[in-house]
This record gives structure tokens, C-alpha cells and sequence, in this order.
């Protein structure tokens, strides 16, 4: 539950902040709104690069190597824009990993389905994950039909998936640790990791402390450089990451609503930090906060810390989503369909009518170009003083979904 409570006090406070603005503080007026996007409002279009490059034109998106989408969850258009846009950017653009907001061992799982096709793997995520936002039969379909288009591609070109969340279904991570020692042999100091892992993956047999084990593999993986000539410096690591995930979380889960939604973003980075190679090119869709890509009321979300590391500061782009008369999946509430509404620029019914003619339930507001007030403007919609936010320092582009239906509840067979 704590994940998820930032993003929608964020999207309360900075929706609410628009709509106060425009009708009371705001010295732009809806006319000035409307001026600045009539020439940057497009369909999106994605059975036509060339409509899909014009959008873009001004970006050259070879300068990028991290583009993130922020998203409300469970929305269904959320996963065509995902898919599609991942598509048309591994395509033309060589992006080749999906970053997602997901633990280290979730990805290292769904790797291992896109490289097999195994309904199995899934079905275990399904099992462990359900009554969360990514547990809806939207987000498992996206991955089969990942799984397809990488069918298409060479084994070497095919996308893969990198994680950066900390661990939430602790669970799931000691499944991952134990496929990765599962096959080995003469483990020495660390079959007692092997045997850990086997009573509870295989014989059911939990402590009451979930991560009690990750606590006593602690101990065993101290190390390193013996670790390494045992299973290989790659797998030895990997475990390694997903254990001290284990205890991240264990410590993050313990703390105040605070002091969690202030650690989240930053052990995120972390953990982005130990996986990137420095040679990939990422796309990812997050919950909307998580894109920004600058401090908002004191906190600092996951794209503010990538943006601040010199080698990604001019090479991330972040888009935000605004959602009209949609529906969102409440895992909260057995999955039923509600509204979902946090429209960003309130304009008059004729310009907004103007804005979306023939454009569809899929369109995007170009915000940063040459002299856009967006470029002047502060969070709040005001005329940005010295020193303060401004809305492209946060975002440089808004989606607009509208009349999208929620996630469909998921199917168990």
C-alpha cells in the first residue's frame, strides 16, 4: 500500500494546483494554453513513423538514452502506449531495454519467460503479486506479447527487462536467488544458501520473519571475491543485489510514510546504478512521479536523481500522462473499475474541442520548444520567479488518454 500513496498525493497536489491556478492565480490565461499548443498538439499515430518522427523532430531522439513515461496504474491505454512505444523505439532508435518498475529478481523472472515462454514463470509472479497494480491481465499480456515481438528479432537485438524497485514480495526474490544457485554444484560456503532457499521454495517451511533468511544468506555472501570462484562473478552479484534488496526493503517497510516516500526513490537509483553498464538505451513507464525529473515540496524522485548524474543529465526525456473520463483497476477493491480523472490544463470546452478535433483518445502536447510559456511557467501555472521549477524542468511532454478503460481483473487457471 505505502508504494503507492506517493504518486496519488503528488498527482493531487500538482492536478490541484493547475486547476486552482487557472481560475484564481494563474497569469497565463486558457487563451494563452491554447496559443501555445494549437502547433504542438498530435495524434498519436503509431502505424506511421513518419507522423510518429514528426512529433519528435525537434527532439533527435538518438541524443536520448533514457526516455521515461509517467503513468496513473491500471489503466488499459497505459500498455498500448508501453507496448507501442517500445516498439517504435527499439525499431528506429535502438532502445534495448525496458526499465521497469519492478524489483531486480521480478526481472530477472520475466527475463527468463521472454527467453523461454514459460506460462509457469508467470504464474508464479500472478501468485505473489495479486492485489497489487501490476497484477492485472493487461500487464501479464503485455509481457506475452513482448515475448512474440522478441520471437521476431535476433537473439542478440531482443529487448530485455532491467528492475530498479526495491523488493516487495520478498518471496518472489528467494524464488529467483534459488534459480539461480538451484543447478549449481560444489557450492562449499554457500550450500547452506542452497539449503535455505530449498526448504522454503520447495518444502513450503517459513519462518515467521520473512526475511530472516535474506538475513542468514547475509552472512554467507560477506565474501565476495570466494563467492565469485564459486558460482561466477555474474551470478555470485546477482544474488548478491537481490539479497541486499531483500534487506533494503525490510529496513524501507519499517520506516515512517515519510521517511519512506524520501528513501524509495533513491535506493531505486541506487539500484539502477549498480545494474546500468553505461551502453544501454532505456524505456520505461512509471508511476507518474517517479519520471520528474526535479525535486517537487522536498522530495526528489527517481528521473531528479538520473537527471543530476552528469552522464544522463541531457539524455533523458520524461513524458507525463493526463487521463480524461477513465477508468483505473483498484486492487484495493477486488479489481473494480473507477474513475479516473487529472486532467493538467483546464481549457474552455471550444479550445479544448479545437485542440483534440481528429486527434483521437491518444494524443501529445509538445511543451518544450523554442519560447513556450511551459519554459516560463511554474508548477503551480504561474510565471516562474528566479530560481523556482518550471514545468519543463519536470516534464517535457504530456499524453493525453482519454475514454480508456481500466486493467482487466487477472485470469488464474
Amino acid at each position: 500500500m505505502k508504494k503507492n500513496i506517493l504518486t496519488v498525493i503528488f498527482a493531487l497536489f500538482f492536478f490541484l494546483s493547475f486547476a486552482l491556478g487557472s481560475k484564481e492565480q494563474n497569469e497565463y490565461t486558457e487563451k494563452d494554453y491554447y496559443e501555445a499548443l494549437k502547433d504542438n498538439t498530435f495524434s498519436i499515430n503509431f502505424e506511421d513513423k513518419k507522423y510518429l518522427d514528426k512529433i519528435f523532430e525537434k527532439e533527435d531522439l538518438n541524443n536520448y538514452d533514457i526516455i521515461l513515461i509517467g503513468e496513473n496504474h491500471a489503466v488499459s491505454a497505459n500498455y498500448i502506449l508501453k507496448f507501442d512505444f517500445l516498439k517504435y523505439l527499439h525499431k528506429n532508435y535502438n532502445f534495448n531495454h525496458l526499465l521497469e518498475e519492478i524489483p531486480i529478481s521480478q526481472a530477472f523472472l520475466i527475463n527468463l519467460y521472454l527467453d523461454s515462454g514459460n506460462e509457469k514463470i508467470l504464474n508464479q509472479i500472478k501468485k505473489h503479486t495479486y492485489k497489487t497494480y501490476f497484477c492485472t491481465q493487461d500487464h501479464f499480456d503485455f509481457y506475452r506479447k513482448l515475448y512474440k515481438y522478441n520471437q521476431t528479432q535476433q537473439k542478440e537485438n531482443r529487448i530485455k527487462i532491467i528492475g530498479a524497485d526495491v523488493e516487495h514480495q520478498p518471496i518472489l526474490a528467494y524464488a529467483a536467488m534459488y534459480l539461480i544457485v538451484r543447478e549449481k554444484e560444489n557450492l562449499k560456503h554457500l550450500s547452506e544458501i542452497k539449503t535455505l532457499l530449498e526448504k522454503l521454495i520447495i518444502m513450503g517451511e517459513a519462518d515467521k520473519d520473512i526475511y530472516s533468511i535474506a538475513q542468514k544468506c547475509n552472512k554467507l555472501l560477506i565474501d565476495e571475491e570466494m563467492g565469485e570462484k564459486v558460482l561466477g562473478e555474474k551470478d555470485f552479484q546477482l544474488l548478491k543485489l537481490i539479497n541486499d534488496n531483500i534487506l533494503s526493503s525490510k529496513m524501507l517497510y519499517a520506516a515512517s510514510q515519510n521517511e519512506f516516500n524520501k528513501k524509495r526513490d533513491k535506493m531505486m537509483y541506487d539500484n539502477f546504478r549498480i545494474l546500468d553498464t553505461g551502453k544501454n538505451k532505456y524505456f520505461g513507464v512509471w508511476g507518474n512521479f517517479h519520471v520528474w525529473q526535479a525535486p517537487v515540496n522536498g522530495l526528489l524522485p527517481f528521473a531528479s536523481y538520473i537527471k543530476a548524474n552528469k552522464s544522463y543529465s541531457d539524455k533523458i526525456l520524461s513524458v507525463m500522462i493526463q487521463y480524461i473520463n477513465c477508468m483505473y483497476s483498484n486492487p484495493h477493491n477486488d479489481y473494480k473499475s473507477e474513475k479516473l480523472e487529472n486532467k493538467i490544463f483546464y481549457l474552455t470546452a471550444s479550445y479544448q474541442d479545437i485542440l483534440e478535433k481528429d486527434k483521437g483518445n491518444l494524443y501529445i502536447y509538445r511543451l518544450n520548444y523554442k519560447d513556450a510559456i511551459f519554459n516560463k511557467m511554474n508548477i503551480s501555472g504561474k510565471k516562474a520567479g528566479t530560481g523556482e521549477t518550471l514545468i519543463t524542468d519536470l516534464y517535457q511532454y504530456l499524453i493525453t488518454v482519454k475514454n480508456s478503460p481500466a486493467c482487466k481483473k487477472v485470469e488464474f487457471k
